[in-house]
Parts: C-alpha cells; structure tokens; sequence
C-alpha cells in the first residue's frame, strides 16, 4: 500500500490534535492515518497518511495559508514548520500493518 510517511515530535502532534479537535482540518476518518509511536525523549511518532487523506490534508493547509489563518495565530511560525514538514512527506510502499495503530481510533474520543 502506498502512504506518505511523515515524523511528528510530540509538540507537532499536539497541534494537529487541536487542529481536528476544533475542525481547523477535516478530520481524518478511520483508515486514513496510522500511526506507530518511536519510543523517544520527544514523544514522536510515525504517521503513514493514505494518498488521498494526504491530498486533502495538503489542501487543507495551503488554503488556511493562504487565508493568513497562521499569521492571526500566536504561533504562526510553528504552524508554517508544519505545514512545511506535511508538504515534504516522503513515500513509503513497505509498511507493516500488523504494528499500527489507526489514528482515527486512538485520538477520535477526544476530540470535542
């Protein structure tokens, strides 16, 4: 299965949270992201983003650019790092689903 691959830190993580939680993004649905976490002093984790959930996450980020919706944020250059770090993903073809989680399943409840 072809996916982007994409190493979050945990401070990276935590935005994307907030991002879903109040519908910055559109949330992604079951299947479209898994996750497997590194272990690390910097709580990051591994994100293998379906193709189209990926086009559509990318768009997502372009446009609330493009509408200075970064800039009226206290932390505009944190969310341009990440919206840099997501249009950079890499392609990965050999993962093994077998050890990993889906994203919509772990973090879904808690979104408000």
């Amino acid at each position: 299965m072809k996916v982007k691959k994409l190493i979050f830190n945990g401070q990276e993580l935590a935005m994307l949270f907030q991002a879903f939680s109040k519908k910055l993004f559109i949330r992604p649905k079951k299947g479209d992201i898994y996750s497997k976490s590194n272990n690390s002093n910097d709580n990051s984790c591994v994100f293998y983003i379906q193709l189209a959930y990926y086009a559509i996450l990318k768009k997502e980020f372009q446009a609330a650019y493009s509408q200075g919706k970064f800039a009226q944020s206290n932390a505009n250059e944190a969310w341009v790092n990440l919206m840099n770090k997501v249009m950079s993903a890499s392609n990965d073809v050999d993962i093994e689903m077998g050890n990993l989680e889906d994203y919509y399943e772990t973090v879904s409840p808690y979104w408000f």
